[in-house]
């Protein structure tokens, strides 16, 4: 999951988990677990990878990640990128915010 910022710095970026298959180990995570979600740099960008994940909630196998940004910014994007085994990327729009409208794909 990445997260572009081209504005100011953001702060306090929060994942929950929902519906984990397998043995989670938290169902939210912060930057108490995971220092990378104490901000969105402005003019910079936030990377979430499985690693992250893991350290976050444990060797689940899959469920659905929430992520919460607590201020809306005309200026954040949210993709996610996805590689497979044989190095094949696939990437989703996952939304904005417009004029403080989330706008969600």
């Amino acid at each position: 999951i990445r997260m572009s910022n081209a504005g100011a710095a953001v702060g306090a970026v929060r994942l929950s988990l929902t519906s984990p298959v397998g043995t989670a180990t938290a169902t939210t995570c912060t930057s108490a677990q995971l220092p990378k979600l104490g901000s969105i740099p402005a003019n910079g960008e936030l990377a979430i990878n499985s690693a992250d994940l893991t350290t976050c909630f444990g060797a689940f196998t899959r469920g659905d990640v929430r992520v919460t940004v607590p201020a809306l910014s005309d200026n954040l994007t949210a993709k996610l990128r996805i590689v497979n085994p044989g190095n094949v990327v696939t990437e989703q729009s996952l939304g904005a915010i417009s004029d403080g409208v989330a706008t969600i794909n």
